[in-house]
């Protein structure tokens, strides 16, 4: 049986692996054990094209420019959701806005939802 939480924790960007895979340092998101972790993170909610697809160099650089290296957010989830590549699954969130969603209407994506995560969801 797992013992999740969800949660809403600060987070710096540390780079943008594809438009819909960063990674951040994040307070507390993964050991809470450290102060501060660094995870990679899959964007929950939205699917983009692949770095070496078309569309996808476009996808990353505006993620990169929406979020800098070593902006600060806030990563939303669930602690247990992993992908099958064992990313942590969320949401990043700056502001008001939601990086899944702006990715969405800025159509450097499309929604997603995958039934392949491991954990509770």
């Amino acid at each position: 049986m797992y013992e999740t939480r969800k949660y809403r924790q600060a987070a710096t960007l540390i780079r943008a692996i594809d438009a819909d895979t960063i990674v951040v340092r994040a307070l507390n998101a993964v050991n809470p054990l450290r102060q501060w972790s660094e995870c990679v993170v899959r964007l929950a909610g939205v699917n983009c094209p692949e770095l070496r697809a078309v569309g996808g160099p476009e996808a990353v650089a505006w993620v990169r420019a929406w979020l800098p290296p070593g902006e600060d957010a806030l990563l939303l989830g669930h602690d247990a959701r992993r992908d099958p590549f064992g990313r942590l699954v969320g949401r990043i969130a700056r502001g008001t806005e939601d990086l899944s969603d702006t990715l969405i209407a800025t159509e450097h994506g499309v929604p997603y939802l995958t039934t392949r995560l491991l954990g509770p969801g």
